[in-house]
């Protein structure tokens, strides 16, 4: 499923990450940078951003973004940095 939103508005798209250490999963919200690259530019192509909140969540907002199909990725700046990983796409339309 893809989420899709009116190019003319401004919505929160949540991103959730989470890690499991010994056993327990948690739910990461610091530290959780964003990439947003247009659909077929490969994500290292992008430029990580903090993530925005809202409610206790963390994501982003869509008002910046063009109309198509855009790769969402993330990344946790730590140190050493954690790989970039895909989250999917969202369609602005």
């Amino acid at each position: 499923m893809i989420n899709t939103y009116l190019a003319t508005s401004k919505e929160f798209q949540p991103v959730v990450v989470t890690k499991t250490v010994n056993g327990v999963t948690e739910t990461v919200t610091t530290g959780v940078q964003v990439v947003l690259v247009p659909k077929g530019t490969p994500l290292d192509e992008g430029t990580p951003q903090a993530t925005d909140e809202l409610n206790g969540e963390i994501g982003f907002f869509t008002d910046a973004l063009t109309k198509g199909y855009w790769e969402v990725g993330v990344t946790l700046n730590t140190n050493p940095e954690e790989p970039l990983l895909s989250c999917g796409f969202i369609r602005i339309k």
